[in-house]
């Protein structure tokens, strides 16, 4: 009988509302979406994906402060992808670097540097840098690539296991580094190694289930 109440614009106040929430509900799951990927450490596909959906926020005219938090969820979802392709080009580096492949061992460098500046892109603690490049370190050492200067591994008795496997800790590469090398230290016929249970010339138990494919 009686039309929608308008404003002085002349669209329905309410009806306006409700797409504006619409549509940050369709930037927000967009971001979300990506999850997957991220902890597969896909950031190529969360770098695509980030970039259209920013570029589309722009033109939205959304509030300031919703166009904000939305960047500030999309770089949090990159830190992850980066950081978790990091994690995975780390694995590969110490595995090749044990099985003497040169080739893969160089490749494996290569894609963890770039995974670990694009984390410290998006703002990953310094202290992941510098777990993983004392990684990267025994990585190089175990295939044979002579290391200029100190290194940052030191012997370690035992190896803690990871808080959460799905995302890397960023103390887990340093006690995986310098379990490595306790690891690998060469001992005399008879020495026990610390910690009471690490074969030697293997990597130890706790560490089993995070060094291999």
């Amino acid at each position: 009988m009686f039309g929608a109440a308008k404003g002085q614009n002349g669209k329905n106040p309410e009806a306006e509302a409700a797409k504006i929430e619409a549509q940050k509900r369709s930037f927000t799951e967009g971001v979300a979406n990506l999850e997957p990927f991220a902890q597969e450490g896909n950031f190529e596909k969360c770098e695509t994906v980030i970039k259209k959906l920013m570029e589309s926020l722009k033109k939205s005219k959304l509030p300031g402060d919703f166009m904000k938090q939305t960047q500030q969820q999309a770089d949090h979802m990159l830190r992850d992808a980066y950081m978790m392709a990091t994690d995975k080009a780390i694995h590969a580096a110490l595995k090749a670097g044990r099985g003497d492949d040169r080739e893969g061992l160089t490749k494996a460098l290569k894609d963890a540097s770039a995974a670990i500046a694009g984390a410290m892109k998006y703002k990953a603690s310094p202290k992941f840098k510098e777990a993983c490049t004392a990684a990267l370190e025994i990585a190089k050492l175990s295939g044979g690539i002579k290391q200029e200067g100190p290194t940052k591994a030191k012997p370690l008795d035992t190896a803690p296991k990871p808080k959460n496997l799905a995302k890397p800790d960023e103390d887990y590469y340093r006690a995986l580094a310098e379990a490595e090398s306790e690891a690998d230290a060469p001992r005399s016929e008879g020495d026990e190694p610390k910690g009471g249970g690490a074969r030697k010339g293997k990597t130890s138990d706790a560490l089993l289930d995070f060094t291999h494919d």
